[in-house]
């Protein structure tokens, strides 16, 4: 399976399943952007990349890099990523240009267990993730102005 197939199974899955996303681009290569209009943030772009990785397991990248900057506040926003991460289902941290970022991987075929990419996880991960940032944004917006 190569990154396009997995990229046209997820269009299909997101055309016929997704109640939650209200567009997306699937423009670039490998990678597609979902969006939604959030109950805190305006709009929320969720963006997912598909990838076989070198020992040949298929990876699905899911990030939002929507969120407040904490540049000029690391401290605060490694104490709030060490808040959020003990209670959330994705991941937060800090980028190197101090950006607050979510991201998540999916792992098919890798270290030895087979597995068949499925496109319903990767459109669960993506509505989590999404539910997450908004729910998140207010707590990252008060962090990083207090």
């Amino acid at each position: 399976m190569t990154a396009d197939t997995m990229k046209e199974m997820f269009i299909r899955t997101l055309k016929r399943e997704n109640e939650f996303f209200e567009r997306y681009d699937d423009s670039r290569d490998d990678m597609v952007s979902l969006y939604v209009e959030g109950d805190n943030m305006e709009q929320i772009e969720i963006m997912i990349s598909f990838s076989r990785l070198n020992n040949g397991s298929l990876m699905v990248h899911v990030a939002c890099y929507d969120l407040p900057n904490f540049s000029s506040r690391l401290e605060a926003g490694y104490r709030l990523c060490n808040a959020l991460n003990d209670d959330e289902l994705v991941k937060y941290y800090i980028d190197d240009d101090g950006d607050l970022v979510t991201t998540n991987c999916l792992f098919y075929n890798a270290y030895g267990v087979s597995c068949d990419y499925s496109p319903e996880e990767t459109l669960i991960l993506a509505t989590v993730t999404a539910t997450s940032v908004d729910e998140v944004y207010p707590k990252a917006q008060k962090a990083r102005w207090a």
